[in-house]
């Protein structure tokens, strides 16, 4: 049913994912194949309830992977087809180990607003929201088009227990750290972490530890009104980056409750400015 079509498939944390086609349809898709282990079932059981719950928003407009289907192999391995997407942002930025232009943060941002927008209305937080976990569509034809993927470890909204751990720490959401109730408003903040790490081309908050990871988020916002960002967006800087960085400071309100959403971020001025920038071509 299935002819692999790269010799090398890529490893996650679960399982592997390979190029194939798929000889019914004709067409080239991403299969994943999850590892047996002790949990196996449990992990697979809730990843394909989080994307049979994703796949009620439209892949194409709300930006978000497609899934095609689940099935198991006849070697009993849980396998599931997705669509074949280009590379990840990641693997982008280590190609070019240069900062996005402003245009470009701008038009993955939309994309991502967007993405965030629809999970919100089918009640689903992602959890995971880092550049790996964001992939470019067709980078060759559509620069900067991007998808967000990899739901394994998303919640729903009305099941997130306060004092949960989620979130990879240099993208976790202080109230998630500071064990307080968790919301949607987590996925923002991570977002405003990748933003703000496509600007710089590092890290915003490279913490080892929860304690290492506040202590980085209180130097920047201060306490409690981020008077760093402020005075950066005070200082020499153009309209655009000033723009941008009053963005960020609305991401990363330490209040979640007072953090911008994905609706009020696609409203914002950075988001609907145009650029004289053009994008050509992929970047190599």
């Amino acid at each position: 049913m299935y002819v692999a079509r790269e010799d090398e498939p890529g490893e996650g944390r679960y399982g592997k994912v390979m190029k194939c086609l798929n000889k019914e349809t004709g067409e080239i898709v991403a299969l994943k194949a999850m590892k047996i282990c002790e949990n196996t079932d449990y992990v697979v059981a809730k990843e394909v309830f989080m994307l049979d719950k994703v796949s009620t928003l439209d892949p194409d407009a709300d930006n978000i992977i497609r899934f095609n289907k689940y099935f198991k192999s006849t070697e009993g391995l849980h396998c599931m087809e997705f669509e074949l997407l280009d590379l990840s942002v990641e693997d982008l930025m280590k190609r070019r180990r240069a900062p996005f232009s402003l245009n470009e943060i701008r038009l993955m941002a939309k994309n991502l607003l967007i993405s965030l927008q629809g999970l919100r209305r089918v009640g689903v937080i992602h959890t995971d929201v880092k550049p790996d976990n964001v992939m470019y569509v067709d980078q060759q034809n559509e620069p900067f088009r991007v998808k967000l993927i990899d739901f394994g470890v998303a919640t729903l909204a009305e099941r997130a227990k306060t004092g949960k751990i989620m979130q990879p720490i240099a993208y976790r959401a202080p109230e998630v750290t500071l064990g307080l109730p968790l919301s949607e408003a987590v996925d923002m903040w991570s977002l405003g972490c990748c933003l703000l790490e496509w600007y710089l081309s590092f890290l915003p908050f490279p913490a080892d530890s929860p304690y290492d990871h506040l202590k980085m988020i209180t130097h920047l916002m201060g306490v409690p009104h981020g008077e760093l960002l402020k005075q950066a967006i005070r200082s020499g800087l153009d309209f655009e980056d000033r723009t941008f960085l009053d963005l960020l400071q609305k991401m990363f309100n330490v209040d979640p409750d007072k953090r911008i959403t994905p609706a009020e971020a696609l409203r914002h001025s950075f988001i609907i400015m145009t650029s004289g920038t053009e994008i050509k071509g992929k970047m190599k």
